[in-house]
């Protein structure tokens, strides 16, 4: 049995847990604040907490920050 990955499970627009369906949430939340789409931090948010995404924005390694 294939079990869904948490970015289809969360309606995420983009595979962030591909090719690992078994990625951390803390992973997946610093990848989906890494690429930045508005709608899918959101979705992020809402399902782990803003106070959450607040705490791991910080230990993102400079290369994964936006400039």
């Amino acid at each position: 049995m294939n079990k869904q990955a948490k970015s289809a499970r969360l309606g995420l627009s983009f595979p962030y847990d591909w090719p690992n369906p078994d990625i951390s949430d803390e992973a997946l939340i610093l990848n989906v604040l890494a690429r930045g789409i508005f709608e899918d931090i959101c979705r992020v948010c809402i399902h782990f907490g803003v106070d959450e995404a607040e705490r791991l924005y910080p230990k993102m390694p400079p290369s994964m920050v936006a400039n």
